[in-house]
């Protein structure tokens, strides 16, 4: 098993994080994005937080609020959206360790 696949059977969000840090940085034309980086201080306004939330829910099969989103940094909307996913994904991920 690679290290970073380790790192996503270990860290249950992981391929949440992984998919809104891809996604925060295409949107936003931004690297260097850390746990505390803030969707509107790094250039993002309303149309493309949108954008995300439609992303999200396309990805993982959750309806996210735009308010929600909208008060919350990196790590706090990986939470978010991890926490709202089926049980049944963290299920499945937990067995496959």
């Amino acid at each position: 098993m690679t290290p970073d696949r380790c790192a996503v059977v270990t860290e249950p969000d992981g391929d949440v994080r992984e998919f809104m840090i891809k996604s925060w940085s295409e949107l936003l034309g931004a690297s260097g994005l850390t746990e505390h980086s803030d969707f509107f201080a790094r250039g993002g306004d309303s149309l493309l937080m949108t954008r995300l939330v439609r992303r999200i829910g396309e990805r993982f099969g959750v309806t996210v609020s735009l308010s929600a989103m909208s008060q919350r940094n990196l790590g706090d909307q990986v939470r978010l959206v991890h926490s709202l996913r089926p049980r049944s994904d963290s299920a499945r991920a937990s067995r496959a360790a």
